[in-house]
């Protein structure tokens, strides 16, 4: 029996529309993927998807852009990572979604208005295994979130994340959400977890928000300025919600040349000095920097408090809460409201104390000069003149 030549020219169409899909089909999975690797291309754009997703597979990284499609790969993150950040384009340049554990032997230069983030605060983990910044930021608005850094190098001398002037200065970085990590007993003392490095230029209104910093960082936050005159600075930064644990120097303020460090802010900060090793949980440099709810906790003999230099005025520390009698003020207006009283005064320097009931006076002398507290036995405001104690009548009995 014949068949009938329509039908044989639908199969015929049928046939030949087959095999092109399969051949695209089969192309694109080819080029999507690398030797030894299994994985499935997710389709299409989604709702918010970010301009690229990176992911491990095997030894390969890759990253896809938002139609699904992989246009990067190889055996180096940083590489990966790179060449994705690259690839964004103004003006709104986008996102990069990390899912995966990663590790780092060259840093990330994030010089460009995006976003890198993870899927939460302890995953992925991006581990720095070689001495290396990890994550270098030079671009204003830049934001790093939702991830969990570990040093691994038994020799480290960078940064996990550095903030940093190039050309021009640096504003409005977030970083938020992020834990930080280095095993003292596998690698000992060495880096810093978060740095705001200004040379030549400016660091100014950038947020650090909720961060944990645990284990043998040299520095959990170090803010440093270097240059001739107030044009180099780091200023008007924001910190809340900080946790730092295990560290050589908490928090670092530290300012060279004409540079200023000056009204940076830190809110509700926790430093635990409980390591043998450790030296100053706050160390300060600059104007009118303020602390606000701050809690220093198990310091030993040999720890630091804090130390505020000589390069400091009108430091503000309020609402604090010392458990040791070791803390230095050669700072020129310092102010520390509290309602709890350190055992010892040590180098104090001029430093304002009030919010203290009737202190124990009698081993006090110039250096506490400008002290003042509410005597609740008198019912009075009570000063310390740097002889005798004055009340709020001027004279050196009650009212």
């Amino acid at each position: 029996m014949k068949i009938p030549r329509q039908i044989s020219l639908k199969k015929a169409t049928t046939i030949i529309l087959i095999s092109v899909l399969l051949t695209v089909i089969g192309s694109y999975y080819v080029f999507a993927t690398a030797p030894s690797s299994t994985f499935t291309i997710s389709p299409g754009i989604y709702p918010g998807a970010p301009s690229y997703t990176i992911w491990r597979e095997g030894d390969y990284y890759f990253a896809k852009n938002s139609n699904g499609k992989i246009e990067f790969w190889g055996t180096d993150a940083s590489q990966v990572i790179q060449a994705a950040i690259d690839a964004l384009s103004y003006p709104d340049y986008g996102s990069i979604l990390l899912k995966s554990n990663i590790e780092i032997t060259n840093s990330i230069i994030l010089n460009k208005r995006c976003r890198l983030f993870g899927e939460g605060k302890f995953l992925p983990q991006l581990a720095i295994i070689a001495d290396v910044d990890g994550i270098i930021i030079t671009n204003n608005d830049a934001e790093v979130s939702n991830i969990y850094f570990i040093s691994k190098s038994s020799t480290y001398t960078h940064s996990a994340i550095l903030v940093n002037t190039t050309s021009s200065n640096v504003i409005h970085v977030t970083l938020q959400n992020l834990y930080f990590y280095r095993a003292a007993a596998e690698y000992g003392w060495g880096g810093t977890a978060i740095k705001l490095q200004a040379i030549g230029h400016g660091i100014g209104f950038c947020h650090i928000i909720n961060v944990d910093i645990l284990g043998a960082w040299n520095y959990g936050i170090y803010i440093y300025a270097n240059g001739g005159d107030a044009g180099t600075y780091a200023n008007g930064n924001y910190f809340n919600d900080i946790s730092i644990g295990g560290t050589k120097y908490g928090i670092y303020i530290d300012k060279e040349g004409g540079a200023v460090t000056n009204n940076n802010l830190f809110v509700n900060i926790g430093v635990n000095q409980g390591t043998s090793g450790q030296e100053t949980a706050l160390y300060i440099e600059g104007d009118h920097n303020t602390f606000l709810d701050v809690k220093v906790w198990d310091t030993s003999s040999d720890q630091l408090a804090f130390n505020i230099t000589s390069d400091a005025r009108w430091t503000e520390i309020i609402g604090a809460t010392f458990n040791n009698n070791r803390w230095i003020n050669n700072g020129e207006r310092t102010l520390l409201l509290t309602g709890y009283w350190i055992a010892s005064a040590g180098n104090i320097g001029n430093l304002l104390i009030t919010a203290l009931p009737n202190p124990d006076t009698s081993t006090w002398g110039t250096n506490m000069t400008g002290a003042i507290w509410y005597d609740t036995t008198y019912g009075c405001i009570a000063y310390w003149n740097g002889t005798h104690v004055l009340y709020i009548s001027g004279s050196t009995t009650p009212p």
